[in-house]
């Protein structure tokens, strides 16, 4: 609200300043001269640079939106409003249905880049097309990235509108630190989506195209040639291709797994469960962050799947699971006594999701908790988010088990010569 009251009173003032159009030149000739009475306000770069400065740059849709919309007024105010907002206006264009046609006009103003290019396609680093659903075509989506190619750092793909055509030009985006295909729906062969990964030597994030390898067969192999830098993998969709080419390679070869990797997402995988173990076997002592979420083939009924996820995964820091996959085994023996490995192991943060979805008994609750930290268990762990499914919420008695967890996990932190605070056991409500 402060940022649009500046806004505008400065506009008034400096309205002036902005070259006019035929319209309004007609109209300013016609007039009176009191409209130069006062001469505009001048307001330094760096007093305008502080204002725009307080426009929110937030994940959230909403406040992206609204950050856009100011930044738009911004520009139509002065030559110098519109020289300081420009470049912050373009970094993260918000993108939908009805202003993507104007954006593309901008971005290429014609076919041929070497017959009219706008020097704005520079400014723009992160393009988010995820929103986009009729809009556009295979061949518009090719060109924006073949005019925003030098500073692009960060694309996600839109579902219909990104096919085969559209690698070429991917590929070619040498700077890109942030990938995301998972929404893509057309199939690409593995080879294909090798050879437009090696280009991409700074890349940092990948999003797993769910439909990539549709076509190939153990018989076809074809390795994987991964970025240097690639540190964070999130896999969804078909990923038979990546386990027998890469995860284990059907014909005698080792396995190739990204040698940085350090993050990883398993999200609506079509993988079974010895799938995920086998993975998580060759992949696990280099993971400090895990997420395993919404597995379509994980037996429903055997609420010990991943029990002994943090025995293969010794290194991991924050993990990331669903309720049903893991039971009071995941630190405890069947006395219950401590596993002596949660004894020493580093995690740090435990987000434990989709809690009260069933009526097994034996699935992790406040007091198992409870044992955890009287035994001086995870001596690390920072924060512990428990998020309920929808329909299900603790009672007062049940709420008051957490409470005592988080008393027991602040008194482990202090006991390690930590600090206290930030120590928490969070409970979430599913809407």
């Amino acid at each position: 609200m402060v940022i649009d009251t500046l806004i505008s009173s400065t506009r008034s003032l400096s309205i002036s300043s902005r070259p006019s159009s035929p319209a309004e030149s007609f109209t300013s000739s016609s007039s009176t001269t009191s409209s130069r009475e006062k001469e505009p306000v001048f307001l330094p770069d760096e007093v305008v640079l502080q204002i725009i400065a307080y426009l929110p740059d937030s994940e959230d849709r909403r406040e992206w939106r609204l950050s856009q919309t100011t930044l738009h007024a911004a520009c139509l105010v002065s030559w110098q409003w519109y020289n300081v907002a420009i470049a912050r206006l373009y970094n993260r264009p918000f993108l939908y249905g009805n202003n993507f046609e104007k954006f593309v006009k901008t971005i290429c103003p014609s076919l041929n880049a070497h017959v009219r290019k706008s020097d704005l396609a520079g400014l723009v680093h992160e393009l988010n097309m995820s929103t986009l659903v009729h809009q556009g075509s295979k061949s518009t989506t090719a060109r924006l990235l073949g005019r925003t190619k030098a500073q692009l750092h960060t694309y996600v793909a839109p579902q219909a509108n990104f096919g085969i055509n559209c690698l070429a030009a991917l590929s070619k985006c040498t700077v890109l630190r942030d990938l995301d295909l998972s929404l893509v729906s057309e199939a690409m062969t593995y080879k294909e989506l090798s050879n437009t990964l090696r280009n991409l030597k700074d890349l940092h994030t990948l999003a797993w195209p769910r439909s990539a390898g549709k076509f190939s067969t153990p018989d076809t192999p074809v390795r994987m040639e991964w970025p240097p830098r690639l540190a964070n993998l999130r896999l969804s969709g078909d990923l038979y291709a990546l386990m027998w080419n890469d995860v284990n390679p059907q014909d005698g070869r080792p396995t190739n797994l990204p040698p940085g990797l350090t993050n990883m997402t398993i999200q609506h995988c079509a993988l079974d469960l010895r799938s995920v173990k086998l993975l998580l076997t060759l992949a696990g002592p280099q993971l400090k962050q895990l997420s395993i979420t919404d597995m379509t083939r994980f037996p429903s009924r055997q609420p010990s799947a991943l029990d002994e996820i943090l025995d293969l995964c010794p290194s991991l820091e924050s993990l990331a699971i669903s309720h049903t996959y893991i039971s009071d085994g995941f630190a405890l023996d069947e006395s219950p006594e401590i596993l002596p490995y949660t004894l020493t192991h580093p995690l740090k943060r435990l987000k434990i999701l989709d809690v009260g979805a069933d009526g097994f008994d034996d699935r992790i609750g406040a007091s198992d908790l409870e044992i955890w930290f009287t035994d001086g268990a995870f001596p690390f762990m920072e924060n512990i988010e428990v998020h309920f499914c929808p329909g299900y919420y603790p009672g007062d008695k049940e709420k008051k088990n957490w409470s005592m967890a988080e008393t027991l996990l602040k008194a482990n932190a202090e006991n390690m010569g930590r600090s206290s605070t930030g120590v928490s056991v969070e409970l979430y409500r599913a809407f």
